[in-house]
């Protein structure tokens, strides 16, 4: 995840010739399992409810991405506990960073 809130600095290392981050090198690779969970939450992602801030990915959204993929019960059950585990994440970290960003855009915004 780190890499897809920060690729953009990889990228700008990479056209400078600078040398690139450690955590980017020492990065395993992933396995198939972990690719998987990774896509499906990017996808179950476009689920969520959106009012005054972004809300969870609604768990029906996930058990309809399983029926659709045709996975098995206990595959099923693996990508509810992974995809709420990463969304728990991914929530926390975004209401975390808010009073950053908001300083971001203000100062983005000549204020």
């Amino acid at each position: 995840m780190r890499l897809a809130r920060d690729g953009f600095v990889i990228e700008v290392h990479i056209q400078r010739g600078q040398p690139l981050p450690d955590w980017y090198l020492d990065e395993p690779p992933l396995s198939e399992y972990a690719a998987f969970f990774l896509r499906a939450f990017d996808k179950l992602s476009s689920c969520r409810s959106i009012g005054f801030s972004e809300g969870p990915i609604p768990w029906t959204a996930v058990n309809d991405f399983a029926v659709s993929r045709g996975l098995d019960t206990e595959m099923t059950k693996a990508l509810e506990t992974v995809i709420m585990a990463l969304d728990r994440a991914y929530l926390t970290n975004r209401d975390r960073d808010k009073p950053r960003m908001a300083k971001f855009k203000e100062r983005a915004q000549g204020g």
